[in-house]
């Protein structure tokens, strides 16, 4: 009944799915209650966009094997009030220090700044702390052999050329970093 993942992890007994369901969309626990080895229930933990290339992405399990981590692309929009905790301040919708100057193109004109971000969830999905923020559109997250985690962030091809230019890159994770 969920589809068009994104993201997908098995943890904890449990298949978490970064996808669609009816009209609910977000992150999901799909379990095996009888051990037929078929996910008979279906809790939706967090609601988010999900779908396209630029929505909810990656899941992957923490190196203390205790709690999820999912990587967001700029168009999923902070899910507030959806998190419980945040490590940087939450004022997104009025952050910006210069005025704004939307795409001439049209694209992606209404997002807010904080962008594509990455956050940590409770395997029951009742904790969920965002880590970092202002990704333009990773897909993908990983811990090194330090616990220490990463991303490669994506650039907006249409902006090549000028000033504000941000290449492809990968981006040192930190907590609480914009």
């Amino acid at each position: 009944d969920v589809g068009r993942a994104q993201g997908l992890l098995h943890a904890f007994g449990s298949l978490y799915v970064m996808g669609k369901q009816a009209k609910k969309s977000g992150l999901f626990r799909l379990t095996d209650t009888n051990d037929d080895d078929q996910y008979d229930k279906v809790e939706h933990l967090m609601r988010m966009p999900v779908g396209g290339e630029h929505h909810a992405h990656a899941i992957i399990l923490s190196p203390d094997k205790k709690s999820l981590y999912v990587a967001c692309g700029n168009m999923t929009r902070n899910p507030k009030p959806d998190f419980s905790h945040a490590r940087m301040a939450q004022n997104f919708e009025h952050e910006d220090l210069i005025p704004r100057m939307p795409d001439a193109r049209g694209h992606n004109t209404d997002a807010a700044t904080i962008g594509g971000w990455v956050a940590r969830i409770s395997p029951d999905g009742s904790r969920r702390e965002l880590i970092s923020n202002g990704y333009r559109n990773q897909y993908d997250i990983a811990f090194n052999e330090h616990g220490e985690l990463f991303t490669y962030d994506s650039d907006m091809e249409y902006d090549i050329g000028s000033p504000w230019y941000r290449p492809t890159r990968v981006c040192h994770v930190t907590s609480g970093s914009e």
